[in-house]
């Protein structure tokens, strides 16, 4: 299985597992598709693995590591927060 692949099947068994998380996992994969996904197979809208393997990397200092739950169900707070403020200052 494809880094791509796997990261997206980790995030959605992570997700299903924290039901208040599902809106801002289907966010998440959304907005970390690859903006090409419509003209390559598989069609599915998965994030770019090029830019996973730098973000693996840059994050755990190995670019084929696996991201362990926690971190997604830490990084899915995180955008929930950040959303949050944004609203709160944009008023």
């Amino acid at each position: 299985m494809g880094l791509a692949n796997h990261l997206a099947s980790h995030l959605a068994g992570a997700v299903l597992r924290a039901p208040a998380r599902w809106v801002e996992g289907l966010r998440a994969a959304w907005a970390l598709r690859s903006l090409t996904w419509f003209s390559k197979p598989p069609y599915l809208p998965l994030p770019d693995r090029t830019y996973l393997r730098w973000r693996s990397l840059t994050a755990y200092g190995d670019s084929s590591a696996q991201v362990p739950s926690a971190d997604l169900m830490l990084f899915l707070s995180w955008r929930a927060a950040y959303r949050r403020s944004r609203k709160r200052t944009n008023r």
